[in-house]
């Protein structure tokens, strides 16, 4: 059912509306974080004991991230801001700009297929 007093309209541009929804959601450190997405992109910033971000198109943007994990992209860019992490990179088609640390504490497997990845290591 409908509420009481709704009145349907006939809305023909409704087809060619675009909806755009930002979400901040707060997790505690070291918790997992799983996303799959077609559309979505991902920015995340801090602890996790486990990332997995699958996202066809949209981009994955990691700051100041520590922790393990897998990120896969189709046709989004890779940046990560990261220190002490293992990473294993690969993009098919885009480029890669990709800092190595002499610790690893954490690994993080990068791929994509047309998005280039970038990975800078602070100490």
């Amino acid at each position: 059912g409908r509420s009481v007093g709704f009145k349907a309209f006939d809305d023909k541009l409704a087809a060619h509306k675009v909806l755009s929804v930002v979400l901040h959601i707060e997790l505690p450190a070291n918790k997992e974080l799983w996303v799959n997405s077609s559309l979505a992109s991902v920015e995340a910033q801090g602890a996790y004991s486990y990332v997995n971000l699958n996202l066809s198109g949209g981009r994955a943007n990691l700051l100041d991230f520590t922790g393990n994990g897998v990120v896969n992209t189709l046709r989004g860019a890779i940046d990560v801001e990261t220190r002490t992490t293992k990473i294993e990179a690969s993009s098919r088609n885009g480029s890669l700009h990709v800092a190595t640390s002499p610790v690893s504490l954490y690994k993080l497997t990068l791929k994509s297929v047309d998005g280039s990845i970038s990975v800078t290591q602070s100490e």
